[in-house]
């Protein structure tokens, strides 16, 4: 047995209804997220008529809504696609009827937090209906559901109805419920609200109500933006290659010197390849001719690129500051372009290098040119394009 001990790397024992439990089992069970054990468990625990803490039946409850009843699975990309599918589709995968349900109706008296995971759950499983008819239910026994809850519900308002303003509404009817029972929004909650007005098409209130949205969380309630919080922006404000909203030198201004941690599971979630795309369509557009881009600007643009290793997009961003070159007041950053440089000999993109080389002898900086003739003599023979070594060695002269 190695040492030290690491629980996800130990046997996982299977349970059988043959065997015999004691709470400690179940307990045991739902800490490590065993959803099928927790469950035999559980029930040959009723069988046997042996009583259950209030708390452990809560947990089991939560576990089982969260997973869908189901042992958490191994991820593979290429079922990405298919759960995005039923998404988009509407399609509920819930188990109507399962054990969730039937263990919900088990517990009396019921109270907040059986019904805040109920509700969840059906909201992530894509049950969207009865999920809201559950909460209109919570709400005429005046029970009062937490944040969390809530912000599921805004998260499937786009679903509920068919027309802009439906939605809109219920969102707000959502927001109105939380200020009576005194419900606290949070990051989650802001984020909420966003992404469902950046999915409203066609509707012409979305920029005031992001707007006034914003304003409010900050003012009212202190809440400041996350990196998901930039994304639903931009995911509103630049809904079609065309857009041409200067809201993103805003952006880039305001985050530029900014640290940011995940606070929100938005912050993690394709933040950096969806923005870099956006960003990206509206570079290759030319933006809007009547604007200045900067070297801070696109030296910003790039370092988020570098972290996604998103070498094609860069390369956007390099043929844009070659373009500007004579009337960018301010260069773009040595440490960007060198970290770009890195890239692409370590990606074997020698091509993008010697734009990128062409691109710092007009600017005049010898530093980077000094590290790509570094890299250059590491890399030569790897080169099988001779032209394109020759043309190295004519720039790096």
């Amino acid at each position: 047995m190695s040492e030290p001990k690491i629980e996800a790397f130990t046997h996982k024992e299977i349970y059988d209804e043959s065997m015999e439990f004691v709470e400690s089992d179940l307990q045991k069970s739902i800490i490590r997220c065993e959803v099928n054990n927790s469950i035999i468990c559980y029930e040959k625990l009723i069988k046997d008529g042996k009583s259950i803490d209030p708390e452990t039946v809560y947990d089991l409850l939560d576990l089982v809504c969260f997973f869908n009843e189901e042992n958490e699975k191994e991820h593979y990309i290429e079922e990405d696609f298919f759960r995005k599918q039923a998404k988009k589709q509407n399609i509920s995968t819930w188990k109507d009827n399962g054990f969730a349900e039937k263990l919900f109706e088990s517990i009396e008296p019921k109270n907040d937090r059986v019904y805040s995971s109920i509700i969840m759950g059906m909201a992530k499983h894509n049950q969207c209906e009865r999920a809201l008819s559950l909460y209109r239910q919570a709400i005429d026994l005046n029970f009062k559901l937490n944040t969390a809850t809530y912000n599921a519900l805004i998260n499937i308002c786009n679903e509920l109805h068919s027309t802009n303003e439906e939605r809109w509404k219920t969102v707000v009817d959502l927001l109105k419920q939380m200020n009576t029972n005194q419900i606290a929004p949070d990051l989650g909650t802001l984020n909420a609200v966003l992404k469902q007005i950046s999915k409203f098409k066609f509707f012409v209130q979305s920029n005031e109500l992001i707007l006034k949205t914003l304003n409010e969380f900050a003012f009212k309630f202190g809440i400041r933006p996350s990196l998901g919080t930039y994304y639903h922006l931009l995911s509103n404000f630049y809904r079609s290659r065309n857009s041409r909203n200067p809201f993103i030198y805003e952006i880039i201004d305001k985050i530029a010197n900014e640290k940011f941690e995940p606070q929100d599971l938005d912050d993690v979630i394709n933040l950096f390849n969806k923005t870099n795309l956006k960003i990206s369509k509206n570079i290759e557009m030319g933006y809007d001719q009547s604007l200045q881009w900067t070297g801070k600007t696109l030296s910003l643009c790039l370092s988020i690129l570098n972290k996604n290793q998103d070498l094609d997009m860069g390369y956007t961003i390099l043929e844009k500051i070659y373009s500007l070159r004579n009337e960018l007041y301010d260069q773009p950053e040595s440490k960007v372009l060198s970290d770009y440089v890195n890239l692409t000999f370590k990606n074997k993109r020698f091509d993008y290098a010697l734009f990128c080389l062409r691109l710092c002898r007009e600017l005049d900086k010898k530093d980077v040119i000094d590290i790509i003739r570094q890299e250059f003599e590491r890399s030569e023979s790897n080169i099988q394009d001779e032209n394109l070594r020759n043309k190295f060695r004519q720039f790096l002269g």
